[in-house]
């Protein structure tokens, strides 16, 4: 046994470090494998870095990530689950991200951390000293005040602002027509512009375990998702769809769209695809390069399951924005996993778009008809 702690190169007394307490009569690769782990272990596929450390990045997406499900030895169906839940990641989403070099211990590291810990340690108390004191002053000079803030005109506004947080479209920048023409439709999984594939107005939308919805409209303030099934939520009113938003629908199963006031007079149509041809692959492929950037429908034809998800550069005034966008995908998806889907419809790859499917075969055909030939500006009003 070392007579050093393999964490702080303290003193040992029966195992036990007398400067840390660390327990070094254990395994030390259990040890080994903690401290030289990277902070990004165990994040969400879509996370961003934040003064050196990974933070999940949660909104905007389309819908809610898949949880791994419990693999149970001998049964194939469990293990495919189990395989399944490993590859999700969260459907339609964005994904961010910056440069991080993680920090690891290393034997050549433990000389000299005892007196860096006690310097660290008599640092700490002092500037919470120090905070305690001025934040106590602080509080004192400005007691008179808060009365005079917090008033009851203030308090009103607040309650005011705050009384519709459950409302998933609190605070939409817009108002929608109470007279229309009655409207309901179900779509199957892909991509729909209000105004053209479906009519504004205010929906109630109907769906079954593992399907679900994302609006995504950046002029009036909306960005929301749903799956159907959590918590036994199965319907949802007052989605209030305005002209150009980004309406995506996933899963196995349909989702139904039903309103009495769309403004049908206002619909445009779509236009002739100018793609003619289809493409078939897995792996890695960059629209404009291996496949023309356009609009298409993806299939899965192999055998295999999994995530089908691109990402793209989307360019602002002065900065760009990385978009990605998932979904789980399987040629003959079933009831037991509502969550994927056969065909993506409506899908759209601006140049540049890098594709990944790994071991998932599939097929681009090009759908019956595209919002615009723009294909980057498709996504202008998403974020």
């Amino acid at each position: 046994m070392r007579n050093t702690c393999s964490l702080c190169g303290g003193k040992l007394k029966d195992g036990i470090c007398t400067e840390c307490g660390m327990d070094n009569r254990k395994s030390d690769e259990a040890y080994k494998s903690v401290l030289n782990q990277s902070d990004c272990a165990n994040m969400k596929f879509s996370h961003v870095h934040e003064e050196g450390k990974a933070q999940a990045y949660e909104k905007p997406r389309m819908n809610q990530t898949r949880e791994p499900e419990e693999r149970k030895a001998g049964d194939s169906a469990a293990e495919k689950a189990r395989d399944k839940g490993a590859a999700s990641y969260s459907t339609s989403q964005y994904q961010s991200s910056g440069a991080y070099t993680p920090r690891t211990f290393t034997q050549g590291q433990k000389q000299g951390k005892k007196s860096i810990g006690l310097i660290l340690i008599i640092g700490i108390i002092v500037v919470g000293v120090v905070f305690l004191f001025v934040n106590g002053i602080s509080n004192m000079s400005s007691s008179e005040t808060t009365d005079e803030i917090w008033d009851d005109d203030f308090l009103a506004e607040d309650e005011e602002n705050f009384q519709n947080d459950d409302d998933q479209f609190a605070g939409a920048n817009g108002n929608l027509d109470e007279d229309g023409e009655v409207w309901e439709e179900e779509l199957m999984a892909g991509m729909y512009v209000v105004g053209i594939d479906i009519p504004q107005g205010e929906y109630t939308l109907t769906g079954k375990d593992g399907s679900s919805y994302g609006v995504f409209d950046k002029e009036h303030s909306i960005s929301d998702n749903r799956k159907f099934g959590e918590e036994d939520v199965y319907q949802v009113e007052n989605v209030e769809l305005f002209q150009g938003a980004l309406v995506c629908v996933d899963g196995l199963y349909p989702v139904n769209f039903s309103t009495k006031n769309a403004q049908t007079q206002d619909m445009g149509t779509r236009e002739a695809n100018p793609l003619t041809e289809s493409y078939e692959f897995s792996g890695t492929a960059v629209a404009g390069e291996d496949f023309p950037e356009g609009t298409y429908d993806v299939y899965a034809v192999g055998d295999d399951f999994g995530v089908f998800q691109f990402g793209v550069d989307l360019i602002r005034v002065d900065y760009t924005v990385p978009f990605s966008f998932s979904t789980l995908m399987e040629k003959n998806p079933t009831e037991e996993y509502p969550d994927y889907c056969s065909v993506y419809k409506n899908v759209v790859f601006p140049k540049g778009a890098v594709l990944e499917t790994k071991e998932l075969q599939i097929k681009l055909e090009p759908s019956s008809g595209v919002t615009t030939t723009d294909y980057l500006s498709f996504y202008d009003n998403t974020y």
